[in-house]
């Protein structure tokens, strides 16, 4: 008779999951975001073998909190006795705690099957930054090395060379053009957070030491001055935004108050009309949003362009502008019925050198040639305090 093999207990992990703390809105992404942060952890063990690992114990377990929009994490600051600026995200590594709020808890966001690509970004940051406390050299690393370092993780493992944070919309690289300065506490976060990244990313590869940051090449570290770049920056400003390359749809959401713009990967040559899906999103907002039309590789905002509004119950505007003027026109009548944050139809062609605007009763023609406007044109999308979403159909 054989032996009746001992009851083997299950291994207990070395230590509990990091918790997801969502509201019960988004509460669909949590399976996703679960998963991010285990497969995180594991590839976060493998490029951080330079450094010992000691795993930390905590009264908490390790939370990553979510609230809903910028008031809801200012009542969690409060209630938890945090302090600092509750709209953006941080980690609290004596609580063993991130915040990573939403910009704006609107019904755009809540409909994405998972998070905006963005958001994601800062989710996974301040995730690295959560578990860098298991490694204290790490954690003695001078502050732009860690927030490089978590910066890194944004898009997953940190890529093997400098040339790995280069692609569109571009915003890992931003600081290239803000030059030397852009390490200062006085440089836009955007800016220092994407400098601090090229940093640890050279610091990274060509020392392979427990201590990086005091390489020469990474106390050296700058950005050069007076650099000449031929096309101006055409990507992503500001934060929130989510995109689908491959079904052509793009979405904004910016905090209150503040603007968020995003220029298109592709230019529209004419050749075929371009059918547009606006759409506003529906938290109580006051937003200004639409589309700017300007000759490929110009700047939009200091070039001729033809920039085209939609209101938030419908209603179209679409006049041009040039240099730095910024101008405003009236909505057309809405359609009716009027109801916030309903889909609507544009489309664009080309008719002989003009460019003709159709959208649910709204009409215009404008003359590209008076406009110093021709095709390609290349198209810039933005949003100021609200969600704002766009597709190509």
């Amino acid at each position: 008779m054989a032996a009746t093999p001992e009851a083997v207990e299950p291994q207990k992990p070395s230590r509990a999951a990091m918790e997801v703390h969502l509201p019960e809105r988004y509460a669909h992404w949590k399976k996703q975001l679960q998963a991010e942060l285990l497969q995180m952890e594991r590839q976060f063990q493998d490029h951080a073998a330079r450094w010992q690992r000691e795993e930390q114990e905590f009264v908490d377990p390790r939370r990553m909190v979510v609230p809903a929009n910028s008031d809801a994490a200012a009542a969690f600051y409060l209630s938890a006795g945090l302090f600092g600026n509750a709209a953006v995200p941080r980690t609290f590594p004596g609580h063993a705690l991130a915040v990573v709020p939403l910009p704006r808890d609107d019904s755009l966001i809540a409909a994405l099957d998972g998070p905006p690509t963005t958001w994601l970004h800062s989710f996974r940051h301040e995730a690295a930054h959560l578990f860098s406390l298991d490694y204290p050299q790490l954690r003695e690393a001078p502050q732009w090395f860690q927030e490089g370092y978590a910066e890194l993780w944004c898009e997953g493992p940190p890529p093997p060379t400098l040339m790995g944070l280069e692609a569109w919309p571009f915003w890992r690289t931003l600081a290239f053009r803000y030059g030397p300065g852009a390490q200062l506490p006085e440089a836009p976060g955007e800016i220092r957070y994407s400098a601090f990244a090229m940093r640890a990313a050279e610091a990274l590869q060509y020392d392979k030491s427990s201590t990086p940051w005091l390489s020469k090449l990474a106390q050296s570290w700058s950005l050069p001055a007076d650099v000449v770049f031929y096309t101006p920056y055409l990507g992503l400003r500001g934060r929130d935004a989510d995109w689908d390359t491959e079904q052509r749809r793009f979405l904004l959401a910016s905090r209150p108050g503040q603007q968020v713009e995003l220029d298109l990967v592709w230019s529209w040559d004419g050749e075929q009309p371009l059918k547009l899906e606006m759409q506003h999103g529906r938290a109580p907002s006051e937003p200004e949003a639409g589309l700017i039309l300007s000759v490929k590789d110009s700047e939009p905002a200091t070039s001729p362009r033809l920039r085209i509004r939609l209101g938030q119950n419908g209603g179209w505007a679409a006049y041009p502008e040039s240099g730095t003027e910024v101008r405003f026109e009236a909505l057309s009548r809405a359609p009716r019925p009027a109801v916030p944050g309903m889909p609507h139809q544009l489309v664009l062609r080309k008719d002989g050198s003009a460019l003709v605007l159709d959208g649910e009763g709204f009409r215009r023609r404008f003359d590209l040639q008076e406009l110093q406007l021709q095709f390609p044109l290349q198209l810039r999308m933005y949003v100021r305090d609200g969600a704002f979403a766009l597709r190509y159909r």
